[in-house]
């Protein structure tokens, strides 16, 4: 009997021994598996850092990528539109330079000739196509040939060198450029 109750004895020792190594490996158990979430929660929260901070910078070089495309394709277009507006106006002036160079119009000779008193103090400037029309109504005046970049018109210089009347098609022309071909025009 000595021995059955050693025997039961053992067998609730070993059973404790059994009971609290369990509640040791749960305890464990319960340890590893919150040191193993709070470990995952530090190594997401990490990762989920760096993905942030990895999609922020994409996120600015992309949108530093598009500002600037976007300012190229501006500038692009606003050269190509000042190329075409400057096209435009050439052909504009390169029309009515070739047209005024071979035109000129007896109320500008008749103008001219009404804002003088004394012919004799006073040197005329026209294109030489024009010089004998010009002489019909100028008949005491020096005429000389006009220099072929001012395109045509009238300008008289009183003998002293002091230019009274500039009615060049030049002068004309760019004062009719500044006033009206501005790019206002085109807007």
């Amino acid at each position: 009997m000595f021995a059955l109750n050693m025997n039961n004895n053992l067998e609730r020792l070993i059973n404790s021994i059994k009971h609290e190594a369990n509640l040791l490996v749960d305890e464990i158990n319960k340890k590893k598996i919150i040191t193993y979430n709070e470990i995952k929660q530090t190594v997401f929260e990490g990762k989920k850092q760096e993905i942030i901070e990895i999609t922020n910078k994409r996120k600015e070089q992309l949108l530093s990528e598009y500002k600037i495309k976007k300012s190229k394709i501006k500038l692009n277009f606003k050269r190509d539109l000042c190329q075409h507006k400057n096209e435009v106006l050439n052909k504009i002036k390169n029309t009515i330079k070739s047209k005024l160079t071979n035109t000129l119009s007896d109320e500008l000779i008749k103008e001219t000739y009404d804002s003088i008193d004394d012919h004799s103090k006073y040197t005329l400037f026209c294109n030489f196509k024009f010089i004998n029309e010009v002489k019909n109504y100028f008949k005491e005046i020096n005429i000389k040939e006009l220099p072929n970049n001012l395109i045509g018109g009238l300008i008289l210089i009183r003998n002293d060198g002091k230019v009274i009347i500039d009615n060049s098609y030049l002068n004309r022309f760019n004062i009719f450029i500044e006033k009206y071909l501005t790019d206002q025009i085109f807007q």
